[in-house]
């Protein structure tokens, strides 16, 4: 008689250990030759730096290690949920994380900016808000950097964050850029942990009362934690995106927990507003927690009341983000060079892309390659763009007033609708790590194991699949072919279709789920009722 083996749950996670450990050999990575080298680079300004790929080897290992990593994972989230727990999940993740804060590439130069921007405050005691980089041309970090003529453009929250991380390194006598990038990379793995604790949390709040619920909640917190997108971009990239789902996740667990008292709803307040100080583009979110208030009819039954709660908490907020930003101001000099800011002049990455440049090749134009200068149709694509997103946002807004965001669930729904929209429509300027913050929202919404958009459970946990599939996909697409031009517009990269590629997959499941699968359910009991 056969027997079917059975698959135990440190199989998937030796087999992604695995994966990285054989990516680490491949990039040759120092220390797989010797600790002595690695002691060597950890004391030598320029003799290591996790650098972007370049070889073609080099992008091989990258697309053949995380489509297997990918594979796994897939694996794994539809065979573990009902055979782990969170201290396997934690466990796991942290071991795998710090596997990954040792692949010896990044595939974003982001991170060199950080440090140039915490030197520049730490070191040179300039302002990064308003400094060009050019000014530390001699500093180490300089040759790594992308973004040369422009400040930075994160909030005060993230300078004061990365020049502490600076500091540490330089009281520890390691201040190479080696060491500020493992520490970074280290810094990203906490927060990425730290929210998946904060997810298992908040998923605790309400009593699970069927297996079928305890199976939601493991596989949406094990999707988040062993995502590979989110991983690279925590423990590789170390982007602040990361550190920002982490601020918000916290403001979602004090509302879970403490959902009617003033001293935890004036701590969400706050929070919202450090997350803002990181990201400005975070302002849009603060609006749905103005409408969970506004819903607060229960416990505040007067509408002058629930103004009243709102106004302070609109003061509390913009109170918070002039204080943070006023060490920076330099007398309104802030204001003028945000104005020059690529974010505002070019779009890249979006769908919006790849319109403007096949129109560009069609009527003839021009486009200028500086990265700090964008075309007129740029420019009109952002208007056209902020409009649209507009539209939409504001349609959302009076929809919300209407059916009331009463619970902390529903607030958690509407912060992930707006982002995602934000994410596609909103953001000509757009970069991967953007939707960070919408998978670790959506997490929660995959725990609850209810509809969402239109799309039941199970198409949704497909399409969160898709969308960090597709994300992640994106650096090998734009690796490889990134000189290759399309057959039948030789003038168009395959790169300046990326926009649409990143975004398709997921939005024709959610067109199905919402649109197509109801009207073949529709048509296909029709017909089973003219023909029985």
């Amino acid at each position: 008689m056969y027997v079917k083996p059975k698959v135990q749950p440190l199989f998937f996670f030796f087999l992604i250990f695995s994966s990285l450990l054989s990516m680490m050999i491949l990039f040759n990575a120092p220390y797989a030759r010797s600790l002595q080298t690695l002691i060597f680079a950890l004391s030598h300004e320029h003799y290591f730096t996790f650098a972007p790929m370049e070889t073609s080897s080099e992008i091989w290992t990258f697309v053949s290690g995380f489509t297997a990593i990918t594979i796994v994972y897939l694996f794994s989230l539809a065979y573990l949920p009902n055979k782990i727990t969170y201290t396997y999940i934690i466990t796991s993740t942290f071991i795998l994380g710090i596997a990954y804060t040792f692949l010896p590439i990044v595939t974003s130069q982001d991170i060199f900016s950080y440090i140039a921007y915490a030197r520049m405050q730490d070191i040179y005691h300039l302002n990064p808000l308003i400094t060009l980089p050019t000014l530390i041309h001699q500093d180490a970090v300089y040759p790594y950097l992308y973004w040369t003529r422009q400040p930075s453009a994160y909030g005060p929250t993230w300078i004061w964050l990365t020049s502490m991380l600076q500091w540490s390194t330089m009281q520890l006598g390691g201040s190479t850029i080696f060491t500020q990038q493992l520490l970074l990379r280290w810094f990203g793995l906490s927060m990425h942990l730290a929210s998946v604790q904060l997810i298992w949390s908040i998923c605790t709040v309400n009593p699970l009362t069927t297996p079928e619920q305890q199976s939601h909640r493991v596989r949406g917190t094990l999707a988040f934690a062993w995502n590979p997108f989110l991983l690279l971009e925590a423990c590789i990239n170390a982007h602040s995106d990361t550190t920002i789902l982490f601020i918000l996740l916290l403001a979602i667990q004090v509302l879970y927990r403490q959902p009617q008292r003033h001293r935890g709803m004036f701590l969400v307040t706050t929070l919202f507003a450090v997350a803002a100080c990181i990201k400005i583009s975070l302002l849009l979110l603060f609006p749905g927690y103005l409408l969970y208030l506004w819903s607060q009819k229960a416990t505040y039954s007067l509408w002058q009341q629930r103004l009243e709660l709102i106004l302070a908490h609109c003061c509390l907020y913009s109170g918070i983000i002039l204080v943070l930003y006023a060490p920076f101001w330099q007398f309104g000099e802030l204001l003028t060079i945000v104005k020059t800011s690529p974010v505002l002049l070019r779009t890249i990455n979006s769908p919006y892309e790849s319109l403007t440049r096949i129109i560009d090749h069609l009527t003839g134009r021009y486009r200028s390659q500086d990265i700090d200068q964008g075309s007129l149709l740029e420019r009109q694509s952002h208007q056209i763009s902020a409009i649209f997103f507009c539209i939409i946002y504001g349609y959302i807004c009076v929809q919300s007033v209407r059916h009331s965001v009463v619970t902390p669930s529903a607030l958690v729904r509407w912060l992930a609708t707006v982002w995602l929209l934000y994410c596609f429509a909103g953001s000509p300027w757009f970069w991967p790590w953007y939707t960070t913050t919408f998978f670790g929202l959506a997490a929660l919404i995959e725990a609850e194991g209810k509809p969402y958009l239109r799309m039941s459970a199970g198409f949704f946990a497909l399409f969160i699949r898709l969308l960090s599939i597709s994300m992640l996909s994106f650096y090998s697409f734009n690796s490889w072919s990134a000189e290759s031009s399309l057959p039948f517009l030789p003038h168009i990269r395959w790169m300046y279709v990326r926009g649409i590629w990143i975004w398709l997959p997921s939005l024709l499941i959610i067109i199905y789920a919402a649109y197509l699968s109801p009207w073949i359910k529709v048509s296909s009991r029709q017909l089973h009722l003219q023909n029985p």
